[in-house]
């Protein structure tokens, strides 16, 4: 087994790997940001893929750090594959299976959209996906579609064909775990219970897989999300990829936090204050 420290490395390398392939505006600073390390390690991870992995990476004033030219998916995560595998056991057999997995593999580790295909004579859609979990076990993709401005939940069962896109994306949350063991849109936990209204002009809310202890009710149109959880980080990415039309009902002392955060939309640049203390009496440490 590979050392800690360098599958910390791996882990940066491969978000690295994330911001330089979705565009955009590279700084030092704003990566180092993102990565919630200092900018030297971040000088030392890119010496390491420009030297030792041989990637074009490469810097200018207009784009800041990018890849020179197009490079092949970094597959420094062999073992990434071992939850596909394991998912594509669970599933029923059919033909195309192995290569659909590869498919997913790239598209979440390479910010590259999809086309899921539901059953053998269902819809098909474009997908960007973010992450796959198992949830009430079984293995889902959770991500977003643009065709209906929607979040969505997608169990790999429900799936007949996953076609790759030209089409790319930035990632919602840098350096977050793609394949997960367990978990929804929010991590649970006992910290704060949290109630979430959708208005009515987001029907698919009610398809939605927050946290597995969650309750939904829907009246008058609007549906009602409740659950406990431990990150309140979580809640706040998760409303800012819901977008307008969701908002934070309990705790009614977090709305305002909430919503001040809310107004800043750059990823990373302004977390959300953990100055609560947690069910065992310990203040939750600041970020």
């Amino acid at each position: 087994m590979a050392p800690e420290r360098y599958l910390a490395t791996r882990k940066r390398v491969q978000a690295i790997d994330g911001m330089l392939r979705a565009g955009g505006k590279n700084t030092l600073e704003s990566m180092a940001h993102r990565l919630s390390v200092t900018v030297r390690t971040l000088c030392r991870d890119l010496r390491y893929m420009k030297d030792d992995l041989k990637l074009p990476v490469a810097h200018d004033r207009l784009h800041g750090y990018h890849y020179a030219h197009p490079v092949p998916l970094l597959d420094l995560f062999e073992e990434a594959r071992e939850p596909l595998r394991m998912a594509a056991g669970l599933l029923p057999p059919r033909e195309g299976l192995k290569q659909d997995m590869e498919v997913l593999h790239e598209a979440l580790y390479g910010g590259k959209a999809v086309t899921l295909s539901l059953g053998e004579e269902g819809e098909s859609f474009p997908f960007h996906p973010y992450f796959l979990s198992r949830f009430g076990g079984e293995w889902v993709l959770f991500g977003f579609r643009p065709d209906t401005a929607s979040l969505a939940n997608l169990p790999l069962a429900s799936l007949a064909q996953i076609r790759s896109r030209e089409e790319t994306f930035p990632p919602p949350a840098p350096g977050e775990r793609l394949i997960r063991q367990a978990g929804g849109w929010i991590r649970k936990g006992q910290g704060f219970r949290v109630s979430l209204r959708f208005s009515a002009g987001k029907p698919w809310a009610r398809g939605l897989f927050l946290t597995e202890d969650q309750e939904v009710r829907e009246s008058g149109g609007e549906t009602r999300i409740r659950f406990t959880t431990d990150s309140m980080e979580d809640v706040r990415r998760f409303l800012h990829l819901a977008g307008d039309g969701v908002s934070a009902e309990e705790p009614s002392l977090l709305r305002s936090l909430l919503r001040d955060h809310l107004l800043h939309r750059v990823w990373g640049q302004r977390p959300l204050p953990q100055e609560f203390r947690d069910p065992s009496g310990l203040e939750r440490p600041r970020r």
